[in-house]
């Protein structure tokens, strides 16, 4: 188990918050096993938290100083423990919590409620409930006018058409605050449904 729970759960707060203001999934900003290394190792300087797994040269330019606040302020750094062993159920979630936690989100929408109510309701970023709605969009059980205008559709649809890189990323990029991160993963859904279109991993 976990040895600083406290700092984990303030870790997971800060990622969620930050992926919010920028518009992106999580575990785009630090995914689950590189917080649970980080608050299990308690890196005291940039040096020590560019050797956790999943934190890059990008990732350390760009959040590490916030990181390395965060743990400071959390106390935690004299109390430190050699990395023990972590449990996989800690670090990675199974396929099945996955299917179950996106069947939740498809019921309280299909009973009536908004993105923003589902997020609230299940302490959830939208973009993770985007995220899951986005994948029963790919399987065809939920229909993408839903959610966008048909002109919404179409405009997405022809860059994803052209496009030689088709990840959301460069999607953001190009489009810039047009459309939201959540619009073009369920327009990619909705493409991705189409055998004309690559197959490509949404990330969800």
């Amino acid at each position: 188990a976990n040895s600083n729970p406290d700092l984990y759960q303030t870790i997971r707060k800060w990622r969620n918050e930050k992926a919010e203001s920028l518009d992106l999934p999580p575990y785009m900003i630090l995914q689950n096993k590189t917080m649970v290394e980080i608050s299990e190792r308690v890196p005291a300087s940039l040096m020590e938290l560019k050797k956790i797994n999943g934190i890059g040269k990008r990732k350390l330019s760009e959040f590490g100083d916030e990181i390395l606040k965060i743990i400071e302020e959390s106390g935690t750094i004299v109390n430190r423990e050699p990395l023990p062993e972590i449990e996989p159920s800690v670090m990675v979630e199974t396929p099945k919590t996955k299917v179950n936690t996106r069947q939740i989100t498809l019921d309280m929408f299909q009973s009536g409620k908004t993105i923003a109510e589902i997020a609230k309701e299940r302490n959830l970023t939208l973009s993770t409930i985007e995220g899951h709605l986005a994948r029963y969009i790919e399987t065809g059980q939920l229909s993408i006018s839903l959610f966008l205008t048909e002109d919404k559709v179409a405009e997405i649809s022809a860059y994803f058409s052209s496009a030689e890189n088709w990840t959301l990323s460069a999607a953001k990029e190009y489009f810039g605050e047009k459309f939201s991160y959540g619009e073009l993963r369920m327009v990619q859904a909705h493409l991705k449904a189409d055998s004309e279109f690559v197959d490509v991993d949404l990330g969800v």
